[in-house]
Formats: structure tokens, C-alpha cells, sequence
């Protein structure tokens, strides 16, 4: 009697709904779930990302490099919306984007303000808005600051401008909301 073998891929997805199970089961059976979560996913790189950080981890990590950390929110990204369906994971997820934008020390480019923007939007009605406003404030106000070293430069040949009065004119009008899209 021959025997077929089938390969099962799980998507990150379908994965999702697995580890919603973890937060309704004894700790032995979470490390089952996790485990065969891994497995039948075919060890994909998002995956692995994910568990990481979601579906009860035993630990969740104290550093991320800013490159993982930029891949993980944009796999958290694309799950969002999907998650509202596993109310557990939903909920765990927007404290872990939360945790990796405002906790981990990294320091996020000008380039970023379109992923961190976007995670602002979904997290709007949570309590880790406020903490998300604030590294996207730090942002803008670092491209400002270059900015205004920059037309100091410029500015040496005209006449004589205190860098220090050009930069705190700049994070007044940053404060008061009048810069956010003129650069």
C-alpha cells in the first residue's frame, strides 16, 4: 500500500487564527499551538516574525534592530485589518506595534513616516495613540531641524542668522501645526 505525502503550507493568516486559540488554552497546549504553527507554515520568514511577537510568546524581545523592526510592522501592517476577527490577537497586536514603535529605542528615518503613520491611524481609538503621535513628532521635527541647518547654510552668504533662532522658529511652527506638509 503506497503512502502520499501532502504538503501543507499554512498562510500568515490562517496562522493568525491558529495562535488565537493560544489565549484559551493551558500554557502546554500553547507551546503546541505555536510549535505547529511554525511547522505548517513552512517556516516562513513573516511567520516567524509574527510569532515573535503575537500568540502568547514566552518571552517578547527587549532589542530589535531597526531593520527587523521596520519588516515586523509592515507584516503587522498588512494582518491589521484581518486581526479584528481574532479578538485576542487583534488586541495583543496593537500593544506590540505600540511596544516596537515607541519601546525599542529605534530611531526612525524620514522614510518611515508613512508605515508609522499608518499604524497611527489604526490605533487611533487605543490608548497607545498619543505615544505613536509622539515618535512621529520626533521625526518631523528632526527633518525640520535639517532643514532649517540647511538654509543656514545658505543663509551665511546674505547675512548674519543665528542657526539657534532659525531652529526654534521652526519648532514653533512645527507645535503650532503650520509645517506638517510643506516639505
Amino acid at each position: 500500500m503506497d503512502t502520499e505525502i501532502i504538503n501543507i503550507e499554512l498562510s500568515l493568516m490562517e496562522v493568525i487564527f491558529l495562535l488565537e486559540n493560544c489565549h484559551y488554552l493551558s500554557p502546554f497546549d500553547v507551546y503546541s499551538y505555536r510549535f505547529l504553527s511554525y511547522k505548517l507554515s513552512g517556516g516562513k520568514e513573516n511567520v516567524l516574525l509574527a510569532l515573535k511577537w503575537i500568540g502568547i510568546p514566552t518571552f517578547h524581545p527587549k532589542t530589535i534592530e531597526y531593520k527587523n523592526a521596520k519588516k515586523t510592522l509592515m507584516i503587522f501592517k498588512k494582518i491589521w485589518n484581518n486581526t479584528k476577527e481574532t479578538p485576542k490577537i487583534h488586541s495583543e497586536l496593537n500593544g506590540r506595534i505600540a511596544q516596537i514603535i515607541c519601546n525599542m529605542d529605534i530611531k526612525w528615518k524620514e522614510d518611515d513616516l508613512n508605515l508609522l503613520s499608518s499604524h497611527y491611524k489604526n490605533l487611533q481609538k487605543t490608548i497607545y495613540v498619543g505615544s505613536i503621535k509622539e515618535e512621529i513628532d520626533k521625526i518631523k521635527q528632526r527633518k525640520w531641524v535639517s532643514y532649517s541647518n540647511l538654509m543656514v547654510g545658505k543663509q551665511k552668504h546674505k547675512r548674519r542668522t543665528s542657526p539657534l533662532s532659525i531652529s526654534s522658529y521652526c519648532l514653533f511652527l512645527i507645535k503650532k501645526g503650520r509645517c506638517q506638509n510643506s516639505l
